[in-house]
C-alpha cells in the first residue's frame, strides 16, 4: 500500500501509486481544530473527468487530537480504477460551513510500468 501525505502544501508519495492499489491519505485540510466536525471525506475527479460518486467509499477520520487538524482514510484497491492523475482535495463540514482541502494531482500508474 503506499501513502500519500499532505501537510502545509506539501505533498510526500512514499511509492508509485498504481490502479486498483490501496492507498492511505492523510491531510490537514484546515489547520483548524475539527472537533466538532459533521462530514470528513476525501473527494476527487478520475482521470477522465467523471466525478460520479464524488467521495471514496470510505470517510476519513479526524486524527487525535482533533484539535490538530489532521484527517486520513485507505482508500480501497478497486477505487483507483483509472490510470492518469487524479485530483483528490479533503472536505470537511462543521456548524459553521464547509471547508475544501487543496487539491492535489496524484499521477496513478498502470501495473507493469516503471
Amino acid at each position: 500500500m503506499a501513502d500519500y501525505i499532505t501537510k502545509n502544501g506539501e505533498i510526500h508519495v512514499t511509492q508509485k501509486v498504481f490502479k486498483n492499489q490501496p492507498l492511505s491519505l492523510s491531510a490537514m485540510p484546515t489547520g483548524a481544530d475539527l472537533t466538532n466536525a459533521t462530514t470528513v471525506v476525501f473527494r476527487y475527479q478520475k482521470p477522465n473527468g467523471d466525478r460520479t460518486g464524488v467521495k471514496f467509499t470510505n470517510n476519513a477520520t479526524v486524527d487525535s487530537p482533533a484539535t490538530d487538524g489532521k484527517i486520513s482514510c485507505t482508500i480501497d484497491a478497486n477505487e483507483l480504477d483509472q490510470h492518469g492523475t487524479w485530483i483528490i482535495w479533503a472536505y470537511v463540514t462543521d456548524s459553521n460551513g464547509n471547508y475544501p482541502g487543496t487539491r492535489i494531482h496524484l499521477p496513478v500508474y498502470e501495473e507493469g510500468t516503471a
